[in-house]
């Protein structure tokens, strides 16, 4: 009994991660000297059998983004992995993951200033064509006689029109710092980054976008997604020695989402292929290349849940597919909802929205104008939803700033086929309160409720795992 004793606590203390062995009741009932330290608590407060999800509450923890993530508003964060005993209970081990999760950031960045770096160099021969031609134009104008003065300028103005949009996307580009998923259309996204792939690309090299027709909603780091893209294009653009052609497809397979970079460059040997996507493998001779490019890529579509594919055959060019899951936002990830506010004057709209709220919704209440729905918010709703417009006056913003003032724990939705660009109560009731608008769908208003009751969604998760 003394030598399992001793081999368990020996065990328990050669742990690097925080360990803790839990009741079926959540119950703290063994933990090493770990613990503590990664959760950021005093070991005292691990004395008594708490449980170990009202531990992690205490000291401030909140869920991040993926299951067992927990995050520290001073920036710590910590990974939960559990696993269940056969007779009730279990182990969790929680690991500190905010040096990873830095060094992924840092990692991150190295791609995005890489691939700023690309179009730098690219664009730069572009801007010598405008500058040269504003530089040429001045100095005719110096002798030109008064009728040629004109064109001279419209060509300058020519130039000065080419190269503004140009900077305006570098730009944009260089300082977006979004490092959090988000919901993306991929044919938006790329439609949106094609100009900047356009100009980084040699006169020589064509540039196809083709599309499919609807949209395609992923969940994914829209910042990381454009970088990827870009330096797929490049990489493909360095590939093609003279004239040649790169098409950017976006294709829906079943319930996933392709990208697919297609040049017809030199293409790679099996040898190379193999190496492709290995961190600081590079074919080029010239020293130009970090051999990182693919490998973030590859990291970032692994960590996205996806997957990518390099096709390629020498002297005839290189495919590389990029695979998302699509997103779906299904009625279960939503919470119950309680009471909900329907405020429609059109019957159609009105019907329709009724079909897409009643599955979250234990009870629905309907009103077709200002002064029902202000009666039946004389009881507690969770949530409103209500029309911008009702009757020929706009009355959606009174209506939700009643409800979210008389009930804090309301949440507001307000539609409308004509959205104004200014929401006036966004910054009394940050987090509250949503504009969308018509048609609705039920992807759309399922993504607008997840987000309004994200809090909600993830203490729920936080409950159901007992963490």
């Amino acid at each position: 009994m003394a030598q399992r004793t001793a081999l368990y606590e020996n065990m328990m203390a050669g742990i690097s991660d925080g360990v803790a062995i839990l009741s079926d009741q959540g119950q703290i009932v063994a933990h090493n000297q770990r613990l503590a330290p990664f959760l950021r608590i005093d070991p005292a407060r691990l004395a008594g059998r708490p449980r170990l999800a009202e531990v992690i509450a205490e000291a401030g923890w909140q869920a991040g983004e993926a299951p067992g993530c927990l995050s520290l508003p001073s920036g710590p964060q910590a990974e939960l992995r559990e696993s269940p005993l056969p007779g009730g209970g279990a182990v969790v081990l929680v690991s500190d993951a905010t040096e990873r999760r830095q060094m992924e950031d840092r990692l991150r960045q190295i791609q995005r200033i890489e691939a700023l770096g690309k179009v730098s160099g690219e664009v730069a021969h572009d801007f010598d064509n405008i500058l040269s031609t504003i530089s040429g134009c001045l100095h005719l104008m110096d002798s030109a006689p008064p009728d040629r003065q004109a064109p001279l300028r419209q060509t300058i103005a020519s130039a000065v029109d080419l190269g503004t949009p140009l900077t305006g996307r570098l730009l944009a580009f260089a300082r977006r710092q979004h490092l959090e998923p988000d919901s993306v259309d991929l044919p938006t996204l790329v439609d949106g980054i094609a100009d900047l792939v356009g100009f980084a690309l040699r006169d020589e090299v064509e540039l196809v976008i083709d599309c499919c027709p609807g949209q395609l909603p992923v969940l994914v780091d829209p910042g990381q997604l454009e970088s990827a893209i870009l330096n797929l294009c490049l990489n493909a653009g360095q590939a093609i020695e003279g004239a040649g052609r790169i098409t950017l497809s976006v294709r829906r397979e079943r319930d996933l989402a392709r990208i697919e970079v297609a040049d017809t460059g030199t293409g790679m040997t099996p040898e190379v292929l193999a190496h492709a996507m290995e961190p600081f493998f590079t074919a080029r001779a010239d020293g130009t290349g970090t051999g990182l490019g693919l490998a973030m890529v590859y990291g970032f579509i692994r960590q996205s849940g996806g997957d990518i594919d390099i096709v390629s055959t020498p002297a005839k060019g290189t495919i590389v597919r990029l695979v998302l899951p699509l997103q779906q936002a299904k009625a279960s990830m939503l919470p119950r909802l309680g009471t909900v506010l329907l405020v429609e004057d059109d019957p159609s709209d009105r019907n329709t929205s009724l079909a897409l709220l009643a599955p979250a919704t234990d009870r629905l209440l309907v009103a077709e104008d200002r002064t029902s729905a202000l009666r039946h918010l004389a009881e507690p709703v969770g949530l409103i939803v209500t029309d911008l417009t009702l009757h020929g006056q706009i009355e959606g913003w009174r209506l939700a700033d009643a409800a979210l003032t008389r009930w804090p724990d309301a949440r507001a939705i307000v539609v409308s086929g004509h959205l104004p660009n200014v929401q006036p109560l966004s910054a009394r009731f940050p987090g509250r309160i949503a504009t969308l608008a018509k048609p609705l769908t039920q992807d759309l208003l399922s993504r607008t409720m997840v987000e309004l009751f994200k809090s909600r969604i993830e203490n729920a998760t936080i409950a159901r795992h007992g963490l």
